[in-house]
């Protein structure tokens, strides 16, 4: 750097940033930002490409190809016992799950496989521990 930063663009999130990351989507650099309880995906500039507001967002757990079609997903957990997948490029939900009830996501772990991930959670009060599989290999 040879001189003093100037602010290239603004944007307001309407609430505190939770959560921010640099991702692509498109062929394009974008930013994944949560904000409260809402998510929204923007490019550069400040421009808003999808916002999901009433999604109650409370922790955004990985973005990665989790279905390995070459595109990345974003895995939320809403509440205390519900895990979403976004798709990224439109945060369009591609499934939900709901834990047991009395049962609260706060134990998981990811674990690589030869073709993809799973994710094992260890849902509190429950005798339960469950594995997702993300690559289509579930039976192995």
């Amino acid at each position: 750097m040879k001189e003093a930063p100037v602010e290239a663009w603004r944007t307001s999130t309407g609430a505190d940033v939770l959560f921010a990351a640099r991702v692509r989507a498109g062929g394009e650099e974008a930013v994944l930002v949560q904000a409260g309880r809402t998510l929204a995906l923007s490019r550069s500039g400040g421009r808003t490409l999808w916002r999901r507001d009433l999604l109650g967002v409370r922790q955004v757990v990985r973005i990665d190809d989790f279905d390995g079609d070459g595109r990345p997903e974003v895995l939320v957990f809403r509440g205390s016992r519900d895990v979403t997948p976004l798709a990224l490029e439109t945060g369009e939900t591609l499934w939900d799950w709901t834990s047991p009830p009395s049962s609260n996501n706060v134990l998981c772990r990811f674990l690589p496989t030869g073709s993809g991930l799973r994710l094992v959670t260890f849902p509190n009060y429950s005798t339960l521990g469950i594995c997702f599989d993300f690559s289509g290999n579930a039976r192995k």
